[in-house]
């Protein structure tokens, strides 16, 4: 007898959009990579800071941009995070670079490849009134959002600007979380508001199969977009938020950074579109325009700086645990 019938079914129905995601892309790779290409190199590229907006599609990041400099289209090496990390940095090490990831993905990369990585997340749950989305309802118990705020772009900025004084001659890396989930910003909060009045509640940290009947416990509004409750329209205008709110922080640490920049994302992101279905979120292995074409936007700067190569940092291994916690937070387990 199954115990969790709302659980089962979703499984279910998440199996049936992978095997048709999967057909889809035996049809459509080549036919993709012969017109666009398989992928940019991005560590071959020129550039003494990159940063990475986690999600960010094309179209819309030129729709929203607020950087002078010359943008143009690229293809992402992945269709989702941990592809774009096992495919955009190949086993070679990168011991003149650091970087900083709100992104738990990184994980896939051996950390001896970098000099340095450095991340957001820890299994402490921080909290900061000035910077959390909101408290959340989980199970009928209210819980500061803590590890929301682990993937804010104010703590990325501090992190940042941290590794950036001490390591001025090693390149730098930023991965922020937005326009990836969970969505900041006013029209974003209006909604989960909406939707807790009418008996949905927001967790964005449980372990859902723990939960006898979870039908209305949902990880973010992309998982009530799925399931019909809010329009394709109003989820690209939650998606545009979060996008601009994002660029506020980048344009404050692009100032403070000396040498080249390019903006650029490790894939884009479905909102309704139809791929084989409509679809909604991002996957592996999938090549469709909204998931691999991405911004690459060169800022020039002023001094470039002088780069040099340096053993990586020892320190400890990532905590498999805050990982997990990571990623359970996002929806992805």
């Amino acid at each position: 007898m199954v115990s969790n019938p709302i659980k089962l079914l979703t499984e279910l129905r998440n199996l049936k959009t992978l095997t048709e995601l999967k057909f889809n892309n035996y049809v459509t790779k080549n036919h993709f990579e012969k017109k666009y290409g398989s992928g940019i190199n991005i560590m071959q590229k020129d550039w003494d800071n990159l940063i990475i907006l986690d999600a960010c599609r094309y179209d819309i990041f030129k729709k929203h941009n607020i950087f002078s400099g010359e943008l143009s289209r690229v293809v992402s090496p992945g269709g989702h995070s941990k592809e774009f990390y096992e495919k955009g940095f190949p086993n070679s090490p990168y011991h003149d670079s650091v970087m900083v990831t709100a992104n738990p993905y990184t994980s896939v990369v051996a950390q001896d490849y970098f000099h340095d990585i450095v991340t957001t997340y820890t299994g402490e749950r921080i909290i900061e009134s000035n910077s959390r989305v909101e408290s959340v309802s989980n199970n009928g118990k209210v819980i500061e959002a803590g590890h929301v705020n682990n993937v804010h772009p104010k703590r990325v900025n501090e992190i940042s600007i941290d590794q950036y004084e001490k390591n001025p001659n090693k390149r730098l890396i930023i991965h922020y979380l937005q326009p990836h989930d969970p969505y900041f910003g006013t029209k974003a909060k209006e909604l989960r508001n909406k939707f807790r009045k009418q008996g949905f509640e927001f967790s964005y940290w449980t372990d859902h199969s723990s939960i006898e009947d979870d039908k209305n416990v949902v990880n973010g509004l992309m998982t009530l977009a799925t399931r019909g409750y809010i329009s394709d329209d109003v989820l690209k205008e939650v998606y545009e938020e979060n996008l601009k709110f994002v660029l506020e922080y980048v344009a404050d640490i692009v100032d403070e950074l000396s040498g080249k920049t390019v903006i650029t994302s490790d894939h884009g992101e479905l909102l309704g579109e139809k791929v084989a279905g409509k679809q909604f979120f991002h996957y592996e292995g999938i090549y469709s325009s909204e998931l691999r074409h991405v911004p690459w936007l060169s800022i020039e700067g002023d001094k470039r700086r002088q780069i040099t190569k340096e053993g990586p940092q020892s320190h400890d291994k990532i905590d498999d645990k805050a990982v997990d916690e990571h990623l359970q937070m996002l929806g992805y387990k």
